[in-house]
């Protein structure tokens, strides 16, 4: 979970302790052996239904991960219009585009400013951005056009 960021959400937790902030997939052995600001919910696991619901009830999603591959959970925040903030790693910057903010991993300050950025926007701001993010989504990363593209390479391999 470190290499996933959750240090430098438990550090925004005491920092914004106006705002709650939600760790999905955090086991108990894990969760018990740190200290857990108070505004922050931990939930283990999720069934699909309270997952959806969850990202539906969310404005910013957090993706501060130090190593990452392809970010599916980034995709499924942003479809559900979640303003996306991501680290500067691996295949982050490359979806987040300019539909969110892309900031150095682990740089708090950056990272401090960026969240007071976002809550400081107003309505339609927010809305424009979060709404920029599912059509990113749509556009670009659709699961029958991740397969025609697919398809499409391995054609050119045969």
């Amino acid at each position: 979970f470190l290499r996933k960021g959750v240090d430098v959400v438990l550090e925004l937790a005491k920092h914004f302790p106006e705002y709650t902030f939600k760790i999905i997939g955090m086991n108990e052995s894990f969760k018990s052996s740190l200290t857990i600001p108070e505004n922050v919910i931990c939930y283990s696991f999720l069934e699909s239904e309270q997952y959806k619901k969850l990202l539906s009830e969310t404005e910013f999603y957090l993706q501060l991960s130090i190593y990452e591959g392809f970010p599916n959970a980034l995709c499924e925040a942003m479809l559900s219009g979640c303003i996306p903030i991501g680290s500067l790693v691996a295949a982050i910057p490359n979806i987040i585009s300019d539909t969110g903010f892309v900031i150095n991993k682990k740089d708090l300050t950056e990272i401090f400013s960026t969240i007071k950025k976002i809550t400081s926007l107003d309505e339609f701001r927010k809305n424009e951005l979060a709404n920029n993010a599912r059509q990113r989504i749509i556009d670009n990363y659709d699961l029958s056009k991740r397969e025609q593209s697919f398809l499409k390479l391995i054609s050119g391999i045969l």
